[in-house]
Formats: structure tokens, sequence, C-alpha cells
């Protein structure tokens, strides 16, 4: 009876963390986290903009530090995880090519923090090229105008 009722405490406690409470015959009570739908793609998503980063020929991290898990976590309640990458791929050939005068190397969690929104889309590689060759509009002189 007394097992049952600090079983019951368990569960209340931990109802909202998702743990699965299991007796053993001997009498044992382990804890064992459930991993949600929700919290796995989480982590498939972590991996793949990890490897992404790593692949893109940035900066290579070694492992997925707890900082930058953060970061990515609320970069995607932001953007979707096409986006991020998109924005990873475009930065990525931005930074390794000559002909784009933006250089510096943010690290993984100063991206996410600073440069998703400046890579988002095809227009920055127009924004950050060198050589842009600047239009300028003549004002057209009309002679025909007489006060």
């Amino acid at each position: 009876m007394r097992k049952i009722s600090r079983l019951n405490n368990i569960q209340k406690k931990n109802a909202k963390r998702r743990w699965q409470c299991k007796i053993h015959l001997n009498g044992e009570i382990t804890l064992k986290k459930e991993f949600t739908m929700k919290e796995d793609k989480l982590n498939k998503a972590k991996t793949i903009i990890f490897e992404a980063w790593n692949n893109a020929g940035i900066i290579k991290h070694r492992k997925l530090s707890q900082k930058a898990e953060v970061k990515i976590k609320s970069a995607l309640k932001d953007y979707t995880i096409d986006e991020i990458l998109t924005a990873i791929k475009n930065y990525g050939i931005i930074v390794n090519d000559d002909a784009y005068f933006f250089n510096y190397r943010w690290s993984l969690e100063d991206f996410l923090a600073r440069g998703i929104q400046k890579f988002l889309d095809d227009a920055c590689y127009d924004n950050f090229r060198k050589n842009k060759t600047k239009k300028v509009y003549k004002e057209k002189s009309d002679d025909s105008i007489k006060f």
C-alpha cells in the first residue's frame, strides 16, 4: 500500500514532465522520460540544422552545444526548417566566395540570433555583391516647357 501511494505521488509530480514510472517485482521504482512526437521532431530538426551548418563550410562545430540548441529552438518558433536551411546555404555561399564583400563568419548561435533574416531570400546575393553595377538614373530634361 505504501509503495502504491509513493508511486501515485511520483506520477502526480511528473505528469507534466511526461515521465514513465515502473514498479519492478523487487520493489524498485524506475523513471524513464517518454519522448513525445514533438520532442522527437525537435531533436531531428536540431540535428538537420547542425549538420547543414557544418556542411556549409562556415565554422565547423564539434558538437551541438546547449546554447545552440536553445537558439535553434528559438529560431524554429519564427522560421520553418526549410527557411533556416536556405538561410544557412545562402550565408555559406556568400561567406566562402570572393565575389561578395560580406566575409564575417558567425558561429551557429550568432547566426541564428543575428543573421537568418539577412540571408532568407536570394536578394542577399545582390545585397552583398562587391562590384555592383550602379544604375544611374538621369533626370529627363524636358525643353518643351515654356513659361
